[in-house]
């Protein structure tokens, strides 16, 4: 593919809505706003606790079976595999696990079935969506307001996505109740709830395509940032808490640079703060209530380096109010707020100093996503582990108990 093309990074998506009666958020928030629920509670006594040992790793997967990627939800997350099928788990709310939604969930990884082999996947707010070969779109759960295009606003099962006359797609984000799509022909097309359908290309001021030449794009809750071919990133979207570089204020419904931040080499977007790697520095910008920004105040950041990382770091990833570095050792560090141990160091303490995430001697880590408060990586054996909250089954490792430190997915 041409390098002015536009390749997604799929952070996220790295979603952040609390679980739960435990967090005060009923999980149709994504008809109802952008509130924002409490964190857990650490126990006092909680510091003194000896740390949880991590687990054994399992065997890998057989061929064909091993994971690629993984993706998260608010409450659920789905598994892409080398044979292209999707498993998923978790909450099954609106239909996200591609199940009728009087199924309340699943605690282990199930089929998506009715769909062709994907070689992409993105997991938004509760509807997921993936690419086959042929740049098809194909997608599945909650389509309330028109994310997956589907003729009736509510839960839709697995399958196409039609509605448009669509190009065959490059790649693709989710955010709570919206779809963005990069096709073949360098557009990108976005739907849902703020974007009313809307067709064709993001237009600039000067009625020219802002992104012709981007070569990363990385959706968040309700902001996206892009990067052109020169390596400027340039953001819109929800701006409440600063998430997109500026002042924090109103929504920002065309490309902006980023202030201060004149290159970056990759995104990483979570639920109200930013994240970029720029060579061996890290930036956050935005929401830093709970430290996701890497520094212990103010509440609100502009854009900021993170400090006591490593110079090795490979990928970002952004979650509800935390954010994780792998390296490229396959180590993974993480900070910010820890209440559900989605920080998987073993504790429930919040951290603004980047924590090694404790997995067994041995476990390379070589792509994440981060869902309400918590965390999935697949490593380079194919395994899926999760951890942190697990209200609704999302770890799929079969319980519902709180993870401190990553568990296998029962694949």
């Amino acid at each position: 593919m041409d390098a002015r093309r536009l390749v997604v990074a799929l952070s996220l998506l790295s979603l952040g809505i609390g679980c739960g009666a435990r967090s005060g958020l009923d999980p149709g928030a994504e008809d109802e706003g952008r509130e924002r629920p409490d964190a857990a509670v650490p126990d006092a006594s909680d510091a003194d606790r000896p740390l949880p040992p991590p687990a054994e790793p399992p065997p890998p997967p057989p061929p064909g079976r091993r994971a690629l990627r993984v993706v998260a939800g608010v409450h659920h997350a789905c598994l892409l595999d080398e044979s292209g099928g999707v498993r998923c788990w978790g909450s099954n709310r609106r239909g996200s696990l591609g199940l009728d939604e009087a199924v309340r969930g699943r605690p282990r990884p199930i089929e998506v079935e009715g769909i062709a082999p994907l070689v992409a996947l993105a997991g938004g707010h509760s509807h997921t969506i993936g690419i086959d070969a042929e740049g098809r779109l194909w997608g599945w759960g909650s389509s309330a307001n028109g994310q997956l295009l589907h003729p009736v606003r509510g839960p839709a099962p697995p399958g196409l996505v039609s509605g448009l006359e669509l190009p065959p797609a490059a790649g693709v984000a989710a955010g709570d109740a919206e779809t963005c799509v990069r096709f073949v022909d360098g557009e990108i097309r976005c739907w849902g709830r703020r974007y009313s359908l809307r067709a064709g290309p993001m237009i600039g001021p000067e009625g020219r395509p802002m992104l012709d030449d981007a070569v990363e794009l990385a959706g968040g809750l309700g902001h996206y940032c892009g990067v052109d071919g020169d390596g400027r990133p340039l953001c819109w979207g929800q701006n409440e808490r600063g998430e997109i570089g500026l002042p924090a204020g109103s929504r920002v419904h065309e490309p902006r640079p980023l202030p201060g931040v004149p290159r970056v080499d990759q995104l990483a977007l979570g639920f109200a703060h930013s994240c970029a790697r720029l060579g061996a520095e890290v930036w956050c910008w935005g929401d830093n209530g709970h430290g996701e920004c890497g520094v212990p105040e103010p509440d609100l950041v502009p854009p900021t380096r993170v400090e006591g990382l490593p110079s090795n770091v490979a990928t970002l990833f952004a979650g509800w109010s935390a954010t994780c570095a792998i390296l490229e050792t396959g180590r993974v560090l993480c900070w910010g707020e820890n209440g559900y141990g989605q920080l998987g160091d073993g504790t429930r303490i919040g951290r603004v100093a980047p924590t090694e995430v404790r997995f067994a001697p041995g476990v390379r880590v070589v792509q994440m996503a981060a869902g309400a408060n918590f965390a999935c990586a697949v490593d380079d054996e194919g395994r899926v582990w999760c951890w942190g909250d697990n209200a609704r089954g999302q770890l799929g490792d079969g319980t519902e108990e709180d993870r401190l430190v990553p568990v296998p997915v029962a694949l």
